[in-house]
């Protein structure tokens, strides 16, 4: 089932021009905007959303961290086969 997802997704890509061009946003400068919108929120939010933005900050940084370990890790070298043979 994972491939089958894997494939699902992938298989949007080079058709909806839109969807490719904010993907390609996302991966080149996710973790930048992701940092400024924290910033902004901590300065212009109250209590509990200064307490919302720690856990978003603390979670970022534990997927960030876990994607470290899965990278570093044997089952993160999977080659994807191509669809010519």
């Amino acid at each position: 089932m994972n491939y089958a997802v894997f494939q699902f997704i992938n298989d949007l890509s080079g058709h909806l021009v839109w969807l490719d061009t904010i993907m390609v946003i996302v991966s080149k400068y996710g973790l930048e905007l992701f940092a400024i919108w924290l910033g902004f929120v901590w300065i212009h939010g109250d209590d509990r959303r200064r307490h919302i933005d720690v856990q978003s900050g603390f979670s970022g940084i534990l997927a960030l961290f876990l994607n470290y370990v899965i990278v570093c890790k044997p089952f993160g070298s999977f080659t994807v086969p191509s669809r010519s043979g």
